[in-house]
């Protein structure tokens, strides 16, 4: 970690996604953040829908992470075991931050769902109520 203070706590973000960006951003000027990501630049998933009906935008849509913080760096790696105080990547680095941010996310379809493709899904559900509601309420 750095060793820029010794009255700036250091905080690794472990996960480059909406709320892991927002964390490091937020952190960057009172602490020594890391940023752990393996992907080299943000992909705004919800942006690329904007860019499907207005193709200048795409630009937009991926952002570095070298340019994400002021003060703070980002590693290009994956956590492989985190522990109180000690976070181990999979190159082996080993990290001794005093806070941690979990945000590592989750996957899904990063293509939008239409009704066609939802429908030939056996995982999807229509949107709706349930079968069993009847548009009354009870007492």
């Amino acid at each position: 970690m750095s060793q820029e203070s010794d009255s700036r706590p250091s905080v690794v973000v472990i996960g480059g996604g909406y709320a892991g960006i927002r964390a490091a951003r937020e952190l960057d000027d009172i602490a020594d953040v890391v940023l752990v990501e393996p992907r080299d630049s943000f992909r705004h998933n919800i942006g690329s829908l904007r860019a499907t009906v207005q193709p200048d935008w795409a630009p937009n849509i991926f952002m570095s992470y070298e340019r994400l913080l002021s003060r703070g760096s980002v590693v290009h790696d994956r956590a492989a075991r985190v522990e109180p105080g000690r976070v181990e990547l999979v190159s082996g680095e080993v990290l001794r931050p005093d806070f941690l941010v979990l945000a590592t996310g989750s996957r899904y379809p990063s293509r939008p769902r239409t009704r066609r493709r939802a429908a030939k899904s056996p995982r999807t559900t229509t949107p709706g109520p349930p079968r069993s509601w009847s548009g009354r309420t009870t007492q």
